[in-house]
């Protein structure tokens, strides 16, 4: 949805970040691994990656998402930054406590209310209940 306003620097940043959450309750479902590829194609990474691949991928991660999460300095790309998240955290059907903390870290980095995160949780919640 909003994957493409990010510069080649965020693009890394997010799919990092992407990574460390789909890895966060230690299970690679099929939907994140599809969700993931979507992600990658929208921002014209196109090069395919198999369940395998990503998981090796994510072991080479650095594990501070604020770390990674301080690239986002423009307020839209910190929003999108949100939304993609908790749309990748719910697509596989399940919002475990691992990814709440990872969503509700960076959004306390970037400096987003817990009002304000808990509004992407619902919007999640509503896309993918249906």
């Amino acid at each position: 949805m909003f994957l493409n306003l990010f510069n080649s620097q965020e693009k890394a940043a997010f799919l990092a970040l992407a990574k460390l959450l789909i890895a966060s309750d230690e299970v690679i479902a099929h939907s994140e691994v599809i969700k993931y590829k979507s992600m990658r194609y929208e921002m014209e990474i196109l090069e395919d990656m198999t369940k395998e691949e990503l998981e090796i991928e994510i072991l080479k991660l650095p594990k501070d998402n604020i770390e990674i999460a301080h690239i986002f300095s423009a307020t839209r790309n910190k929003i999108a930054v949100m939304v993609e998240l908790v749309a990748l955290a719910f697509v596989d059907g399940k919002f475990v406590p691992q990814e709440r903390k990872i969503i509700y870290d960076i959004a306390n980095y970037f400096g987003f209310s817990q009002h304000e995160t808990d509004g992407y949780i619902e919007w999640a919640l509503k896309v993918y209940e249906e």
